[in-house]
């Protein structure tokens, strides 16, 4: 099941978000975030999305492994962590919304 979201931040930042969760599983088995936000170093973004990979596609263990993330020493600029929650769970939603 493939979804996608687009979200535009309170701080003006577009985040698009394109998942694929397994049917049957109800695991992230893809996902990327693109936009035009700012997160430093560069490669966190990367990290965000390998570190949601297998997880089960449930909004608690999501919201709560999206904040442990940004709870580290990252330089997020035009948009905040809920902003990417909200993002990728309208993306989970879209994609378990194709599949009826």
């Amino acid at each position: 099941m493939i979804g996608t979201s687009e979200l535009k931040a309170q701080g003006g930042k577009l985040i698009r978000v394109e998942c694929d969760v397994h049917e049957r599983s109800n695991v992230v088995m893809r996902l990327i975030i693109t936009g035009d936000f700012f997160l430093h170093p560069e490669e966190a973004i990367e990290e965000l999305e390998g570190s949601l990979l297998m997880l089960r596609a449930e909004p608690e263990i999501l919201t709560s492994h999206i904040q442990s993330f940004f709870a580290k020493e990252y330089t997020l600029v035009g948009a905040k962590p809920e902003d990417f929650v909200n993002a990728i769970l309208n993306a989970i939603s879209d994609a378990k919304a194709g599949k009826q």
